[in-house]
């Protein structure tokens, strides 16, 4: 059965980790930076590509084809500012493809990248909403934590590392994939002119 909204996994061994089932819960002024990146994967079964991760719809996935761990790997041009990594993960639908257990990684290059943390979960149905705190500065792993207060992880690069699927599952469904950091407000902020400004171009335009 699809999790309630803003539920957690609070079985034994598994994280507290939100799950909710519509990205619009999310806090207004993060913003979804999935586009800006480079996404690869590790493999994919032919038809189940990793441009279906991107598509908006959940009922579409791509699959892994070959033998555990599979990644999902982001790569932005710059350094971002990422508040919280969004996986759509169904184990209703997906039975043993579900991905039950990843670690997430972070850093400038593919070969040095660095664990950041793991998840475990227990019955995902809908959007896994993983904070993403960094390192230096919080706890990544204190449930006590205000998270969406929290420092955000400074990167070039985000991997996701699945490691476990239900039932002991070989390749895995990931739905969708969405990644948000913190708006850039300098970036995203209305020209202001100067009233001797305003009157020149005022001035111009007649």
């Amino acid at each position: 059965m699809p999790a309630e909204e803003g539920t957690e996994n609070k079985e034994e061994g598994a994280d507290v980790i939100e799950t909710i089932q519509e990205l619009s819960s999310l806090p207004r002024h993060w913003m979804d930076v999935t586009a800006d990146a480079s996404l690869s994967c590790s493999t994919a079964k032919a038809g189940n590509g990793p441009e279906l991760l991107l598509d908006g719809n959940v009922e579409t996935f791509w699959q892994s084809d070959a033998q555990l761990p599979h990644t999902i790997t982001l790569e932005f041009q710059r350094r971002m500012k990422l508040k919280s990594l969004c996986l759509y993960i169904s184990l209703a639908e997906d039975d043993s493809y579900t991905p039950l257990a990843f670690s997430i990684r972070f850093g400038t290059y593919r070969d040095c990248l660095q664990l950041l943390r793991g998840v475990n979960l227990d019955c995902p149905n809908g959007w896994v909403v993983v904070p993403l705190v960094d390192p230096n500065l919080a706890d990544v792993t204190d449930t006590t934590l205000n998270t969406r207060d929290a420092p955000p992880l400074r990167t070039h690069i985000l991997e996701v590392v699945i490691t476990k699927n239900a039932q002991t599952g070989k390749d895995c469904h990931v739905r969708q994939i969405s990644v948000y950091a913190e708006a850039d407000l300098q970036r995203h902020a209305p020209t202001v002119h100067s009233s001797s400004e305003a009157m020149r171009l005022f001035g111009e335009l007649r």
